[in-house]
């Protein structure tokens, strides 16, 4: 499993952040954990103009769930950033 801290871990599970940034490749494809760190932040650290555009959610009140897994994802590749 991957640990991300929130609203990160929220937005790859709903589809919306597609890749993820690591500072070493892995040569694993297939289905991965997606776990919330408990070191996560919310939604007050964020701008309206951000909140509202990426994150709806903070508007019906929704906590973000930390310290636990929250899904699966497929890890379908892994690209080297230069």
């Amino acid at each position: 499993s991957l640990s991300i801290q929130q609203p990160w871990c929220e937005l790859i599970l709903s589809g919306r952040k597609r890749v993820e940034n690591r500072s070493r490749p892995t040569e694993y494809r297939g289905p991965l954990g997606i776990h919330a760190s408990s070191n996560s932040q919310t939604w007050e650290h964020f701008d309206d103009d951000t909140r509202d555009e990426f994150w709806p959610e903070w508007r019906q009140g929704r906590q973000l769930a930390a310290g636990g897994l929250l899904g699966v994802v497929d890890l379908v590749d892994c690209c080297r950033f230069e």
